[in-house]
């Protein structure tokens, strides 16, 4: 599953949008499946953050209607992912991404979610770290704070540079 959605977000970005739809409908259903087996705590964490990945990066291609069918999953996914594995940071990350993303009327909450990802940024490295240095900027935009967001987005090039998201983000900011 996990296979199929990074093979998903690949194409979504670098691709063919059908086949990211596809590939990613095929981790929703992987998922899905597995868990109504029986999963240890961490493979039921992975799982429901891989879903609740899979439905962020859907609804992008898919639009409103998606969103509104499935919002609740996209929601719920990660508080259940949470809830399976407190110290899974990847499902961390799609908890706030959530937050940050989605307006207030949705469930969406942009300070929480910079919150969430602040007490936990202490504990990451590499990658992860960086995209989650990433929705900390664009919360604090979001948030109106500019100096916030320049700083951490900085940061986040730093560790990256030459990143387009990053420039992309730190260009908003002018």
């Amino acid at each position: 599953a996990n296979s199929l959605l990074l093979s998903g977000y690949f194409e979504l970005n670098h691709g063919s949008r059908s086949r990211a739809e596809r590939d990613l409908e095929a981790a929703i259903e992987e998922t899905e499946t597995l868990l109504r087996g029986n999963l240890t705590d961490g493979q039921r964490s992975e799982a429901y953050r891989i879903a609740a990945d899979a439905y962020l990066y859907l609804a992008s291609i898919k639009g409103t209607l998606f969103q509104m069918t499935n919002g609740r999953k996209m929601r719920d996914y990660p508080i259940q992912a949470l809830e399976a594995d407190a110290d899974n940071l990847r499902a961390v990350l799609s908890r706030s991404i959530f937050l940050v993303s989605v307006p207030r009327f949705a469930g969406g909450d942009v300070s929480a979610g910079v919150d969430l990802l602040r007490d936990r940024l202490s504990e990451t490295s590499g990658p992860l770290r960086f995209r989650m240095l990433m929705w900390i900027g664009i919360g604090e935009r979001e948030m109106g704070n500019t100096r916030a967001s320049r700083s951490v987005l900085g940061e986040a090039l730093e560790m990256m540079p030459g990143n387009s998201w990053a420039e992309t983000e730190l260009g908003k900011l002018n």
